[in-house]
C-alpha cells in the first residue's frame, strides 16, 4: 500500500463522514428517562413500561384533578424503563414515533398519540407498600389502535418502629 493510496482512502472516509454528519445532527440527543417533574412532589412510586424496538415513546402523566401535565419521561423503544413518579391520580398519555423533535412538535407529523383509558393512581397501600403500575406497549404497532396491557407494580418496604420507654431514676 502506497502513501498515495492511503491518502485516497482517508479522503473517501472523510467524505463519507461529512455526508452522514447531518443525519446525526437532525436527531436531538434525548436521554432515556425522566424529562421533568412539575408536580412539586417527590417521585417515589414505581412506573415500569415495556416497549418494542423501532419506536420511541414520550410519556406524560396529567393530574386527573387539575388537568395539568405533572410528569414526563422519554423511552427509547426496546430498552428497560422504570422510573419513580410522584403520588397522585393521573391520565397517562404516550406520544409514539421515531424521530423526536421537541415537547411541542413531539415526533412531527408521524406522531401517534395513545391514551390509557383508565386513570392510574400511585399511592401507599397497607402502610408498607408503594403502589405503582406496569404498562406493556410491546404489541403496539405504528398506526395501530392502541391496546396497552397494564397491571399493578407494588414495592414492599419494611420498617421497624421501636417504642422507647423512658425510665426515670429516683433517689
Amino acid at each position: 500500500v502506497t502513501q498515495r493510496m492511503l491518502n485516497r482512502i482517508l479522503q473517501v472516509i472523510l467524505a463519507i463522514l461529512i455526508a452522514i454528519a447531518p443525519l446525526w445532527a437532525d436527531q436531538p440527543d434525548v436521554k432515556h428517562g425522566l424529562m421533568w417533574n412539575r408536580s412539586g412532589l417527590p417521585a417515589v412510586f414505581p412506573l415500569q413500561v415495556k416497549t418494542g424496538l423501532g419506536q420511541n415513546y414520550f410519556v406524560v402523566l396529567r393530574d386527573a384533578e387539575t388537568q395539568v401535565d405533572a410528569f414526563a419521561a422519554f423511552i427509547h423503544g426496546g430498552r428497560y424503563f422504570r422510573v419513580l413518579v410522584p403520588p397522585g391520580t393521573y391520565q397517562v398519555r404516550f406520544a409514539v414515533g421515531q424521530k423526536w423533535q421537541d415537547d411541542t412538535h413531539l415526533f412531527g407529523s408521524g406522531t401517534q398519540i395513545v391514551t390509557l383509558p383508565e386513570l392510574l393512581t400511585f399511592e401507599v397501600k397497607n402502610f408498607s407498600t408503594k403502589g405503582g403500575h406496569l404498562l406493556d406497549l410491546t404489541d403496539l404497532a405504528p398506526g395501530q389502535d392502541a391496546r396497552i396491557d397494564h397491571g399493578p407494580l407494588n414495592l414492599c418496604r419494611s420498617f421497624f418502629v421501636m417504642n422507647r420507654i423512658a425510665v426515670e431514676e429516683t433517689d
